[in-house]
């Protein structure tokens, strides 16, 4: 699987933000330490040829799946190291970037020490440490459903997957509301988390749900715990808008007045909103943050802007003329991304603006953009790989991309998010993008192989060639939107 907050670039920018100055990710150190089955850190590699990779991923957390991936893309630079955090004694030299997903709450006391210990020892003196963990009060709703299912399950016995599913959804129906009575918080907060639970695939549904014990810990223990180990707390990969996305202007400002210090108001959320995860990026102690928090046109300047259009093709409606001509040229360049400044020129010649109000523009945009940013309406970049918004005479995706389509059914596109290839035909047309075949080729070749095995569509009438053609035709263009094809 791909976890898109753990992606290099998505780091650097949220690092850079918040005054960091990370290493550029075109040419940079890696290590970490949950590569689990390689997937994650070979999609990085593959991105970014002239960067260099560690991956911890022991034959308990599915190595011999790393390995493969590894050698079947050929990937040079990626080295993979039978171990795990807790006896691993480290590598030679320091990391730019370090990921620990999903590691500090599944490892007991001494293996969270050490994972600590290993960030220090490893980080860079401008590096970032990426660590996933269970967060208090929130996380302490997965150890209630899974001691429900425990409890609901034969004594002796075993519970399964499906029985633990249907034991889930079975809350998310006892608590919608009918209208005739209220649902009680704490319900909410049982059925919210069996949501999300639900969400996720087979594997990771069966490790949360029935797998080892996980550890939460209350923001403020973390970061007590990450200080003794000489490091400091930047910010959380979600950025601001998991911590309260449904909270008044008011209630913020409040929040604000009560408690000054940040940390304090983020701990003060974690309660309000039950988050369940963080997703904390670390830096060394003596690191010396840049005052870019009170300039977001500064923050924002040397980056990359994206924006996908609206399912129902319809604009930006912000109520504010510079925002929405800037939606519009973000829209019309997906999936490609643009230079913040480029955009800001653009809005100034779209509009005709004179020179006083451009000037004024540019810092209104910074900040819209920023907001969006957080509401996940617009995507930050540092860089990007040369991406293409129609499918080419000979479409091509990346060797990572057609790795995934035929071995786990999906493809990662360049904005390091996934699609669901759907069945064989999807999986075997995504496969066969390498940029030698045009549609056509395509069309022919996948017809004759339908027909050969006799495959049929889902309502179970066999595929035709005229079949073939159209679903070809869709899955390129559905490709083509979400920015899988490059030049």
């Amino acid at each position: 699987m791909l976890y898109p907050l753990t992606h290099i670039d998505h780091i650097a920018v949220i690092a850079t933000l918040v005054g960091a100055a990370p290493v550029s990710v075109q040419r940079c150190r890696v290590l970490d330490l949950n590569a689990a089955d390689g997937s994650n850190l070979a999609s990085l590699a593959s991105a970014f040829p002239r960067s260099q990779f560690v991956g911890l991923s022991s034959r308990r957390r599915g190595r011999p799946l790393a390995v493969e991936i590894v050698a079947a893309l050929e990937l040079r630079n990626v080295e993979l190291v039978d171990d795990e955090v807790e006896t691993w004694e480290g590598a030679a030299g320091e990391f730019d970037y370090i990921i620990a997903r999903g590691l500090y709450s599944a490892v007991a006391e001494r293996g969270r020490a050490r994972l600590l210990e290993l960030c220090r020892q490893h980080l860079a003196p401008s590096g970032v440490a990426y660590l996933s963990h269970d967060t208090m009060p929130g996380g302490g709703v997965l150890g209630q459903l899974r001691e429900l299912v425990r409890l609901l399950t034969d004594p002796g016995a075993s519970p399964s997957s499906a029985h633990a599913r249907a034991i889930l959804e079975l809350i998310v129906r006892l608590t919608r509301s009918d209208g005739e009575r209220d649902v009680a918080p704490y319900a909410r907060a049982l059925a919210e988390r069996s949501r999300q639970l639900l969400a996720l695939d087979r594997a990771a549904f069966t490790r949360a749900l029935l797998g080892s014990a996980r550890h939460g810990v209350y923001l403020r223990d973390f970061l007590v715990l990450a200080e003794r180990h000489g490091l400091r707390y930047l910010t959380d990969a979600e950025h601001r808008a998991a911590l309260a996305p449904s909270l008044a202007a008011q209630l913020t400002r409040e929040l604000e007045q009560l408690s000054g210090e940040e940390l304090a108001r983020e701990q003060l959320l974690d309660f309000v909103t039950a988050r369940a995860t963080r997703h904390s990026l670390l830096c060394r102690e003596e690191l010396e943050l840049v005052a870019r928090r009170q300039s977001p046109e500064h923050a924002i300047d040397g980056m990359l802007v994206a924006a996908r259009p609206r399912r129902d093709g319809l604009a930006s409606t912000e109520r504010n003329a510079w925002v929405d001509a800037a939606m519009v040229e973000l829209h019309e360049s997906w999936p490609r991304a643009r230079p913040f400044p480029d955009v800001a020129r653009a809005v100034v010649a779209r509009l005709g603006l004179p020179t006083p109000e451009a000037a004024a523009a540019r810092p209104v945009l910074a900040r819209a953009f920023l907001e969006r940013f957080r509401r996940g309406l617009v995507r930050l970049m540092t860089t990007q790989a040369t991406l293409v918004r129609a499918p080419s005479h000979r479409p091509a995706i990346s060797a990572f991309a057609r790795f995934q389509a035929a071995h786990r059914g999906l493809v990662c596109t360049h904005h390091h998010t996934t699609l669901a290839a759907r069945g064989r035909l999807a999986c075997a047309l995504a496969a066969q993008l390498d940029g030698e075949r045009t549609s056509g080729e395509l069309v022919e070749l996948l017809w004759r192989r339908a027909r050969a095995e006799r495959w049929s569509s889902e309502g179970g009438a066999l595929l035709t060639r005229a079949s073939v053609a159209d679903e070809v035709a869709r899955l390129l263009e559905q490709l083509a939107l979400a920015g899988a094809f490059i030049k």
